[in-house]
């Protein structure tokens, strides 16, 4: 395997829809992109994939299988073995992604029940491998060719959104996407919207004064580059989306219900802010059609793409 840049590709949850897109979207990405591959995924898991969809990766010059040993399959339901195996393949390829620059992580579907029954106290991919990266600022991001998405805060109750949406938090996550825009995706003026909390954004403090008390300020200190607060509804109503380079939600569904309805299933998970680069299907494991052969693996190809396109960024900019 010649000094190609790499995609280290997860299986995800095995009970779910992870190892078919995997396999697909590496055998359709390697007439299209002079990549090499890395399969982190369990051996057992590889060989029944492989006669479930007529692909056997293992024969390709290009990929490597990265076995972490095997796991018992049962298709559609998440498990604490399946888990465990998400857990190991995410380790694993960490460890291999963090030892070459010129390689970047794709992660497929993961269950967070799973990872619960496994004992693995962490509720998604962005915060454990932030956890791993070391990297204490940190966004999960959105992308599509269409728009880009951030969220403020990620996998917490409603409830509890209000009393999170700080301006030191805000400054941070605002910093972190700013520095990833210029970095990583090469807009050097970028343009960031910000929604707001409340209906109307508050309507000058009418309807709660979050967008008054945290959210102007910090805008306030990125001016040129941040916009708003504004009205989530009318914010997509009027598609203001497409004038920015990324919008700025508060909250996981506030960002995920328009972009994932705008997207139709082609957006990638991007996590900002960590010094690998990690990327990954906007969708679930998909446990209803687990082991079909017949999982769209669009969104799969898509975060490869973007993550070669990262990583080719990264590289023209640290001169890797």
């Amino acid at each position: 395997m010649r000094n190609r840049m790499t995609g280290v590709v997860t299986c995800g949850d095995i009970n779910g829809i992870g190892p078919e897109i995997a396999v697909k979207a590496i055998d359709r990405m390697l007439g299209a992109k002079d990549l090499n591959y890395v399969l982190v995924i369990p051996g057992n898991v590889f060989s029944e994939i492989s006669q479930k969809t007529g692909i056997d990766l293992s024969k390709e010059t290009r990929v490597k299988i990265h076995d972490i040993g095997d796991f018992k399959i049962e298709p559609g339901d998440p498990t604490g073995e399946s888990g465990i195996a998400a857990f190991k393949a995410l380790e694993a390829a960490f460890g291999l992604v963090e030892k070459n620059d010129r390689s970047f992580l794709v992660t497929a579907p993961i269950s967070k029940y799973a990872f619960k029954l496994a004992g693995v106290n962490f509720p998604g991919h962005t915060e454990l491998l932030a956890k791993w990266a070391g990297a204490d600022e940190f966004v999960m991001m959105f992308l599509s060719e269409q728009f880009k998405c951030a969220l403020a805060t990620i996998h917490v109750p409603l409830h509890e959104v209000s009393g999170l949406v700080t301006k030191d938090l805000l400054r941070t996550c605002l910093k972190t996407v700013t520095n990833s825009l210029k970095i990583d995706f090469s807009l050097h003026q970028p343009r960031i919207a910000l929604l707001g909390l409340n209906p109307h954004a508050g309507e000058n403090g009418v309807i709660g004064d979050e967008e008054i008390n945290v959210i102007k300020p910090a805008i306030d200190e990125f001016k040129g580059t941040v916009e708003g607060p504004f009205p989530p509804d009318a914010f997509f109503a009027r598609k203001q989306h497409l004038t920015f380079d990324i919008f700025v939600a508060l909250y996981h569904d506030q960002g995920l219900i328009p972009f994932k309805l705008l997207t139709a299933g082609s957006g990638v998970n991007y996590t900002a802010g960590l010094n690998i680069i990690r990327t990954s299907p906007d969708h679930g494991t998909a446990y209803d059609i687990a082991w079909q052969n017949r999982a769209d693996f669009t969104s799969m190809i898509e975060a490869i793409d973007w993550g070669h396109r990262v990583c080719s960024n990264r590289r023209l900019i640290y001169g890797r």
